[in-house]
């Protein structure tokens, strides 16, 4: 059976998603979204943030949660890694769904190596482009998974 994955680029100002599958190992970036309160008093994540997570989960028929920590150089885990852990952990309880953590230590880097590779010389870098980024290094992180 085909396993539909979704990967999140957590990110203080917007949390980049990237949707793929493990038949052709295909992957592709989606709409960055502003991250909001994902974390609740109780640890559950927000209501709003559930919400637009299960309507991409329905669409895309995802069966599988796929989130990058950000490890320090020395792979030891960091403040954002440990939230973000715990993020995920209550995302997939939430929406009853496995849920695997990939290292993305350079990945936010490694996108914006792609973007510029596909730009015209001397262009900046516009605000739509760096929500790109997000959603590119979600697709990064995907792809290693698949990798590993």
């Amino acid at each position: 059976m085909v396993k539909t994955f979704l990967a999140f680029d957590f990110g203080t100002k917007r949390t980049g998603l990237a949707v793929g599958n493990d038949l052709l190992y295909s992957t592709q970036p989606l709409a960055a979204v502003p991250t909001r309160q994902y974390l609740q008093a109780n640890g559950k994540v927000a209501v709003d943030a559930l919400q637009a997570i299960e309507a991409i989960v329905r669409t895309w028929k995802v069966n599988h949660l796929i989130f990058g920590v950000p490890l320090n150089a020395d792979g030891d885990e960091t403040t954002l890694s440990k939230r973000i852990r715990k993020i995920g952990r209550s995302l997939a309880q939430q929406l009853d769904l496995p849920v695997n953590f990939v290292d993305e230590r350079y990945s936010s880097g490694e996108a914006d190596r792609v973007l510029r590779a596909n730009q015209p010389a001397g262009k900046k870098f516009k605000q739509k482009q760096i929500a790109l980024r997000d959603s590119v290094a979600a697709e990064l992180i995907l792809q290693t998974y698949f990798s590993n």
